[in-house]
């Protein structure tokens, strides 16, 4: 005898209707995967059809902008105007982007334990601004918003920003 099974809107009214869903659902996740795994071999397909291609161009890429960034360093007042920090031709802007400012030590003499040696040797309270607990170390951050270059040249750190040459291709319109 077959139990009947009553399900608020569940559409299934048998133990027998239930396995058959049950059956369906699992047929159903097979042909998930089946389709699943097709479309991700023709992705990979394509994508190892362009990746030859997009590599060849990206180190063409790289390698031009290599030396366009070493010639423009190298000769700044001839390929910006005074007081510029970029350019352009017709197909591109190129210049240079001030990166953040970073604290570096001052030389190899010194090492971030030394500075935290001369930080502490300030005194207790000079030290908790710029020293991190439990584990002292420097902290950077406050160091460079509170403290001159010769204060910091006297702990053994600077503070140090570097030029990022940059080429930036100019959208271009298909007339």
């Amino acid at each position: 005898m077959t139990t009947k099974i009553t399900t608020r809107n569940s559409g299934i009214s048998t133990k027998a209707d239930y396995e058959n869903k049950v059956n369906e659902c699992a047929d159903l996740e097979v042909q998930l995967r089946s389709i699943t795994a097709e479309m991700d071999a023709r992705i990979q397909a394509v994508r190892d059809e362009y990746d030859a291609r997009i590599g060849s161009l990206t180190n063409r890429r790289d390698a031009l902008l290599n030396a366009c960034s070493l010639y423009a360093s190298m000769h700044r007042d001839e390929v910006l105007k005074p007081g510029l920090r970029s350019g352009e031709t017709a197909l591109a802007t190129y210049g240079f982007n001030l990166g953040n400012p970073t604290l570096v030590l001052l030389n190899r003499k010194h090492t971030w334990k030394t500075v935290c040696a001369a930080i502490l040797a300030k005194g207790a309270a000079w030290a908790e601004k710029y020293i991190t607990q439990p584990d002292p170390k420097p902290n950077k951050d406050a160091m460079k918003a509170g403290l001159s270059e010769t204060e910091l040249a006297e702990l053994g750190c600077r503070v140090e920003q570097t030029d990022a040459y940059y080429i930036k291709a100019k959208d271009r319109t298909e007339s």
